[in-house]
């Protein structure tokens, strides 16, 4: 039985070497792209996310939520400003490629609403590539769907504006701080 329990462990342990050898590989590749690209740069990875007060993904059939989807004071106001969206499934490496060689005033979006659009969250935070959080904060708390808090990348992040909606909605906008 003790077998059984093994395996967590392992994998555990396989992530976080996986992440300590990327980290250094992250490092030289922005400092690369800041050195050599000069007037190319790096887009910018915005994640658009949806969360209640308890740091989880609302629930589906919540009427807050889809204002958030439909409204022109929610997504569809910020995908107007991108170049591309960013959807679960998207390989990340090419994602990291794309970056690379964009120029500085790309934005690509990542929209999180959802359990699907979470595990994109969790990938984006492990390759530490979000540099602006959206966060658009339901006055709801949901228990049964999955805690976005726990996704959210390391680091320190700056409050640039914040903004309050009729419905109780408030939007916060977050930038990655230089350390």
């Amino acid at each position: 039985m003790r077998g059984a329990y093994a395996m967590p462990y392992s994998v555990s342990s396989c992530m976080t070497l996986q992440w300590a050898y990327q980290s250094p590989y992250l490092i030289m590749r922005e400092f690369h792209a800041f050195l050599f690209l000069g007037h190319q740069g790096m887009a910018k990875i915005q994640a658009l996310i949806a969360m209640t007060l308890n740091g989880s993904v609302p629930a589906p059939d919540d009427p807050l939520l889809r204002w958030i989807k439909d409204s022109n004071e929610g997504f569809p106001y910020w995908r107007d400003r991108c170049i591309r969206i960013i959807y679960p499934e998207y390989p990340l490496t090419d994602l990291i490629c794309d970056r690379d060689t964009a120029a500085r005033k790309d934005i690509y979006q990542a929209e999180i609403c959802d359990v699907r659009s979470s595990e994109l969250l969790r990938g984006l935070s492990v390759y530490h590539l979000i540099d602006e959080m959206i966060i658009f904060l339901l006055p709801t708390v949901c228990n049964e769907t999955v805690p976005l808090s726990a996704y959210l990348q390391n680091g320190k992040w700056e409050l640039v504006k914040t903004k309050h909606f009729k419905n109780g909605i408030c939007r916060l906008i977050y930038r990655k701080s230089l350390q």
